[in-house]
């Protein structure tokens, strides 16, 4: 019985169902060389991840900056390292006898680094535990205990923007919302009024607004602003008149403060006294006490946030779990050695790798083709591998950061996404057309102004490593 051949062409080489891998060598190599002539610079590796073969490389061992791609190195190490059912945990403990309603002593806020806190959830929580203790008056004060990470809010490198910018949240083990707050705006009495503007969550951050009323929805344009090292939100601009209410997502300055803050807050307003307000746990400060509330988070529910929507503030906090988990007080630099021993253990030749973050915000941060597709390799090898494919995004994938890349593959491709200015990468796994699964790296570097798109020659691999239809 004669089959039918479908043809798709990839770069100029058509490819049929049963393709085989001289063709799909060929596609690729025409893609890389005609991206190389048009500005861009390529490291590709593929490889058959059940065996570790290597099937094609270029430039594989070539050290470029990953971008997001990053997390693919963060995920693996939490999966490998952790394991999905650990938990990251964030304690209110009281310190001292409770008397009559009264806490002689203080109560502690400690974090272990969990990013997955919303204030709107969290906080009444956390006021309802003190509550239940017969907590009305603290005489100390509410401790900020963020002694699990290292006080180093910024990573190396990370990109010279606004530090308000929502994507670039501070570091913290104890942080709500991703590190930000809402600036909530609505309207005034008419045009030219005074904005009205709050913080949500009420008190956890200061702010100056200078935001008036537009004269129509037309002129909306609102500009929220905070210096470096500087904790007033600076809100200005013009509020559209016909809409209730304007949120615009912030980052903090100092995460522990503005939840310690806006905890502080929530206990007053609900009744409970703190004599001493919040001040800083040091480092002597006692541990022990009666736990009044734990919250706890898997490392399996932090991760599909994480790849799927290239969540930077997650990807920052569980690093820093995965070295603080070994020895408290990790920083960004033992963020990257935990994660770098974790993935050679478990197999992973890193060859020369830099982690200087968890996110791949850091321009500091370099790998290799060779050595992504080596640590997508030992995860698949692993017991996690259903794991990462269910937090990986998917091709076309609504939502993610593949949503409307590769729909036509659907399932059949599972991948991280990256960018940075003049990088774009693409790492996972494809399943072929005979149900082999490779997995690929692809990073892109913009050499010089390109007439090709990194995206194009991404996608052009990829679906030609789908239609792979017999043995290399």
């Amino acid at each position: 019985m004669l089959r039918a051949l479908i043809l798709l062409v990839v770069g100029g080489v058509a490819l049929g169902q049963g393709v085989t891998w001289s063709g799909v060598d060929a596609a690729l190599t025409k893609l890389i060389t005609g991206a190389g002539e048009g500005g861009l610079e390529v490291g590709c590796c593929v490889i058959d991840p059940t065996t570790g073969e290597r099937l094609y490389a270029v430039q594989a061992e070539r050290l470029m900056i990953p971008a997001s791609n990053q997390k693919v190195f963060t995920a693996a190490a939490a999966l490998l390292g952790l394991g999905p059912e650990h938990r990251l945990c964030t304690d209110l403990v009281a310190h001292g006898a409770i008397e009559g309603g009264v806490l002689k002593g203080d109560l502690r806020l400690r974090g272990e680094g969990d990013p997955t806190l919303e204030s709107d959830r969290v906080l009444p929580w956390l006021f309802e535990r003190v509550r239940a203790a017969g907590i009305r008056h603290v005489e100390g004060a509410l401790l900020i205990d963020e002694r699990f990470f290292a006080h180093e809010l910024r990573g190396p490198e990370w990109p010279d923007e606004e530090p308000s910018k929502a994507w670039m949240a501070a570091v913290s083990p104890l942080s709500l919302d991703h590190g930000t707050v809402a600036v909530r705006l609505l309207a005034g009495a008419g045009p030219g009024a005074a904005a009205r503007c709050r913080i949500v969550p009420e008190a956890a951050a200061p702010f100056a607004c200078s935001a008036v009323t537009a004269r129509s929805n037309s002129e909306h344009l609102i500009g929220v602003s905070r210096e470096a090292g500087s904790d007033m939100l600076r809100i200005s601009g013009r509020v559209a008149p016909l809409t209730a209410v304007h949120d615009v997502s912030v980052a903090v300055l100092d995460p522990a403060q503005s939840f310690a803050s806006a905890l502080l807050a929530v206990l007053e307003g609900g009744g409970v006294r703190v004599d001493g307000g919040t001040r800083r746990a040091t480092a002597d400060a006692p541990k022990g006490g009666l736990l009044l509330g734990r919250l706890r988070t898997r490392v399996a529910d932090v991760l599909p946030v994480l790849m799927k929507s290239s969540q930077n503030h997650r990807a920052e906090m569980l690093a820093r779990h995965i070295a603080a988990a070994q020895a408290s007080g990790a920083g960004f630099a033992a963020a990257g050695r935990a994660m770098a021993v974790i993935l050679e253990r478990g197999g992973a030749r890193l060859g020369g790798s830099v982690l200087a973050d968890g996110s791949g915000l850091s321009r500091a941060n370099r790998t290799t083709a060779r050595a992504l597709t080596d640590v997508l390799g030992v995860v698949w090898r692993s017991p996690q591998r259903d794991t990462m494919l269910a937090v990986m995004p998917r091709a076309g994938e609504d939502g993610s950061t593949l949503d409307g890349r590769l729909k036509d593959l659907a399932a059949r491709v599972h991948a991280k996404t990256g960018t940075l200015r003049a990088v774009s990468t693409l790492s996972g796994y494809v399943s072929t057309a005979t149900g082999r699964t490779l997995a690929f790296s692809i990073l892109v570097h913009q050499a010089r102004p390109s007439r090709r798109s990194a995206r194009e020659v991404q996608d052009g691999i990829v679906r030609a490593l789908a239609r792979f239809g017999g043995t290399p």
